[in-house]
This record gives structure tokens, C-alpha cells and sequence, in this order.
């Protein structure tokens, strides 16, 4: 639209022109002129064209904007009644919402009214499950602690002193009850003499540590039968077996120096026996006399009968002897010589 009406200006100016043009003198005037003439009847023709086609734009554009006002107004008035048909049912959805909302309000607050009555019902449950479970838990480790009891009453014998560290190391699960004090004193005091039994046992079956016999006893063998108020810790059975140990652990010395002497006096009668060819069998038959004597002695029952190592030694030196009696010595007479008690 812009450069038609450029191009009609630009006529109309050539109009103007013309109408104010000079006659010009000579040839060269009149093909000027003529010139002119020609491009003003082009001009023309194009104004007429594009006025035409102004007019059909015009028209164009005219029923254009009619189309478009009819339109607008259609689409207008539809979106209108589409938008209030919208909003009624928003409106309607809105107040079955807002009654929905008022009967879950409603629901909700019943629930939080048993929630509350129910959490109030739980507290006081657990409450009770606690008192429960305490109470459940304090007989439990009373009766536990009874057992442990009736185990610290068995002889030293017949405890093991792994249950024995274990029963310490859970000590402190037993804090607070009743008896506790006197419980932890009665372990440590188990545990003490548990393993003094166990190093004087060894000693009097194995021959072992045969230099720690005298520390054992000063340190926990006499005290026993100097000590009222030390033997009303243990059980009677306890100390008949730990008194009993300690006779045996008292006789190891003398013992040692009674077997000693058995091998000594063997030797001696093999030795007094005359060179023959027949001395070999005379030295079992003697070996023979003189071991029946013996066992029959008030010292074998004193020494050999309660202590096992010693009477153990004296059978290996019997059955050595009984294999070749005229051995100048023999293993056990060797192990027998080593033997110290201090």
C-alpha cells in the first residue's frame, strides 16, 4: 500500500509539472516536449491502473474488516457462554468441594479425638509393659544370680575357671540387686582359691611347680585353719577339700625322702646278693619281698596312697627294676634324685 501511493504522488507531481511547462524553442524543444508528452500518457495510463487497483484493495480490505468484526463478535460471545457454562460448574464443584472439606473436617477432628484416646491408652500400656519388663527382667537376673550362687558352692573341683572368669566379666549386669555386694565378694574370693586348688592339684598329681608347694600353703592352705572367720566363706565340702590338699601338699617332702629311701634300700639288698648265675632271678625274687613290705608300710599308705606322682614314680622304678635288676640305675631312680620341694 505504502509504494502505490508513492507512485501516485510521483504522477500527480508530473502532472503539476506539465501544466506549468515553458514552450521550448527549435527541434530540440519540441522532442523534449514530445518526450515528455510520452512519459506523462505512461504516467497516466500507470495512475489509472493503480487507482484501480486501490479501489479493489479498498474493498478488499473493507469487507475484510466487516468479516472481522462479525467474527470477533461470533467468537466473542461464544467464549462468553462457554466461560459462565465453565464457571456454574466450577461454582457447583466448589460448593460440593466446601461441603466434602466440611465432612472430612469433621471426620478428621473424631480421629484426632481417638488418636488422642488411643495414644493416651498406648502410654499408659507401655507404662505398664516397662513395670512389666522390669519386673520380668529383675526376677531373671535374680534367679540368675541364685544360680550363680549355687554354683560359687560347688567344690573348687568341680568349678572350671572359664565359668568362673565369665561370671566376672558379667559382673556388672548384676549392679543394684539384691545380694550384689556379697555375690562379687564371693566370686573373687572362688576365683582366688579356685586357682590355688588348681596349682596345688598339679603339684600333688603331676609333680609339678613342686617349688611353689610351700607358698601355696603359707598363702592359702594354713590361713584356712587359722581362720574362723576365712573358712565361713567357704562351704564345708570346700574345705575338706582344700584341708585334704593340704595334708598332701604338707607330706610331698616326706614323701620324696621316703622314696628315696625305697630306692636306696633296693639297691642295697641287690648289692648285699652273692655273684652267681642265678642272680638275677634272685634279685627279682628279693625286689619282690621287699616291695610287698613295702606297701604294707604305714608310710606307703602315708605318702604313695594319697599322693599319684610319687606312687606313679615308684611303679615305673618296680617295673624298671623288674627289667633288668642289676641296672646300676634307672630312669626313674634318675627323675627320682632331681626331685626339690621348697
Amino acid at each position: 500500500m505504502s509504494s502505490m501511493r508513492i507512485k501516485v504522488y510521483h504522477l500527480l507531481f508530473l502532472l503539476l509539472l506539465s501544466s506549468f511547462a515553458i514552450p521550448a524553442k527549435g527541434q530540440e524543444a519540441e522532442k523534449l516536449n514530445q518526450k515528455l508528452q510520452t512519459e506523462i500518457e505512461v504516467l497516466r495510463a500507470d495512475a489509472a491502473s493503480l487507482q484501480v487497483q486501490l479501489m479493489e484493495w479498498t474493498t478488499k480490505v473493507s469487507a475484510s474488516a466487516k468479516q472481522l468484526e462479525v467474527l470477533s463478535r461470533s467468537i466473542t460471545m461464544r467464549d462468553v457462554r462457554m466461560q459462565r457454562e465453565t464457571v456454574d460448574s466450577l461454582e457447583q464443584k466448589h460448593l460440593a468441594m466446601e461441603d466434602t472439606i466440611q465432612a472430612l473436617d469433621v471426620q478428621i477432628r473424631k480421629a484426632k479425638e481417638n488418636v488422642q484416646a488411643l495414644e493416651g491408652k498406648l502410654e499408659g500400656m507401655k507404662v505398664y509393659s516397662d513395670r512389666l519388663n522390669k519386673e520380668q527382667k529383675q526376677r531373671q537376673m535374680q534367679e540368675l544370680l541364685a544360680q550363680n550362687n549355687d554354683y560359687l558352692n560347688l567344690r573348687f573341683s568341680e568349678m572350671s575357671m572359664e565359668r568362673l572368669k565369665a561370671m566376672k566379666d558379667s559382673l556388672h549386669e548384676f549392679a543394684g540387686q539384691k545380694g550384689f555386694d556379697l555375690y562379687k565378694e564371693r566370686l573373687a574370693f572362688a576365683i582366688n582359691y579356685k586357682r590355688a586348688r588348681d596349682k596345688a592339684w598339679a603339684c600333688v598329681v603331676r609333680g609339678e611347680d613342686l617349688d611353689s608347694v610351700g607358698r601355696l600353703r603359707l598363702d592359702y592352705f594354713m590361713p584356712l585353719r587359722e581362720s574362723v572367720g576365712l573358712r565361713g566363706k567357704m562351704t564345708q565340702e570346700q574345705f575338706i577339700e582344700m584341708d585334704s590338699l593340704n595334708v598332701k601338699l604338707s607330706r610331698i617332702a616326706g614323701g620324696i625322702r621316703n622314696l628315696r629311701g625305697i630306692v636306696e634300700t633296693a639297691k642295697e639288698k641287690i648289692a648285699k646278693l652273692p655273684e652267681s648265675e642265678s642272680k638275677g632271678k634272685e634279685c627279682l625274687e628279693e625286689i619282690s619281698k621287699y616291695r610287698n613290705k613295702v606297701e604294707e608300710s604305714a608310710e606307703y599308705q602315708r605318702y604313695f596312697e594319697i599322693i599319684p606322682f610319687l606312687k606313679d614314680l615308684l611303679e615305673k622304678y618296680w617295673k624298671e627294676l623288674e627289667k633288668d635288676p642289676l641296672k646300676t640305675r634307672t630312669k626313674a631312680e634318675e627323675k627320682i634324685n632331681k626331685l626339690v620341694v621348697a
